[in-house]
């Protein structure tokens, strides 16, 4: 099992289709996506090409754009896993880029007050919600005043425009606004911290290209939107073409339950922080002897980020 730290690079050229090198300035533009088979409780997706979507108007007052290139953000609510079909959560947030905007994720079952905090200082143009009649939703509405979206309605969005891609509205670019992350507030209130398209895509490009990450290969989204490692999890597996399983609730704090998923689905690439992978590890020696004789057969890249390697 190869073992890398993540670590970053200005390189940002990629392979197309056919072998050609091609820039990609955004993380939606390094993605064809497929929704794919549901494996009980996991979700397999594959590439499927999506239609690009613009943001319906804005609720009045509009919110302040974010980010040099002043884009929109929209609230994302939805569990990795939640949604009427395989990859709902991701296909919305992949729908909030194209759109223009960037994403603001926010757990469902962080306390209440917390997301009203988030929301009221973030100014999110909307919130995205699997339900609209939920409580999360109908909270949110009431003590934030935020518009509140579906799925279906994102699904809905039309094109930009022709007129849009040349006057370069609606459409995002490396230094726009990619998504917005906000600390825990353990220390203080939460604070929120802006992730550009460039920053991601270097990062990606430059992983995907050092270690070959190919369509062959089987990555786990097991992170919570909250956190960045959910980025690269996503994202390697898209940009390269690579199928992406969605891990149930819980996965990645279940040092067996990750290792036995491993096996099930045949997992060749795996993101962790370090305190994830001991509890892998420890879980993988109690049930085959040693970590090295019961590691899976298939995992053959492992990425550890996040804190500091034992």
């Amino acid at each position: 099992v190869q073992i890398s730290n993540a670590r970053k690079s200005h390189s940002t050229m990629m392979r197309g289709r056919r072998g050609r090198k091609r820039r990609h300035d955004t993380l939606a533009a390094l993605e064809e996506l497929d929704a794919g088979e549901l494996a009980q409780d996991c979700a397999v997706i594959k590439r499927r090409r999506l239609a690009a979507g613009v943001l319906a108007p804005c609720a009045s007052p509009p919110p302040p754009p974010i980010g040099e290139a002043g884009v929109p953000l929209v609230g994302l609510a939805l569990d990795r896993t939640g949604g009427s079909g395989p990859g709902d959560a991701v296909i919305a947030m992949l729908a909030i880029m194209r759109a223009g905007a960037a994403y603001l994720p926010l757990d469902p079952a962080a306390p209440r007050e917390r997301l009203a905090a988030i929301v009221t200082d973030a100014r999110p143009a909307a919130v995205l919600v699997e339900d609209a009649a939920s409580d999360l939703a109908r909270g949110l509405a009431a003590s934030t005043g935020v518009r509140v979206l579906t799925l279906a309605q994102v699904r809905a969005w039309a094109a930009p425009s022709k007129a849009d891609v040349q006057a370069g509205t609606g459409v995002p670019h490396a230094e726009s606004a990619a998504y917005v992350l906000f600390t825990s507030g353990s220390t203080g209130r939460p604070k929120g911290a802006i992730l550009d398209h460039g920053a991601a895509v270097s990062y990606v490009a430059h992983t995907v290209a050092d270690y070959r990450l190919s369509p062959a290969d089987v990555c786990l989204l097991k992170t919570a939107f909250v956190f960045d490692v959910s980025v690269s999890e996503v994202f390697l597996a898209l940009a390269s073409g690579a199928s992406l399983v969605i891990g149930p609730h819980g996965i990645g704090g279940d040092g067996g339950g990750l290792a036995a998923l491993a096996v099930a689905r045949a997992i060749t690439v795996l993101h962790a922080v370090p305190s994830q992978l001991d509890l892998f590890v420890r879980a993988l020696a109690a049930s085959g002897g040693t970590a090295a004789a019961a590691t899976p057969s298939a995992l053959r890249l492992v990425i550890a980020s996040g804190e500091a390697l034992p």
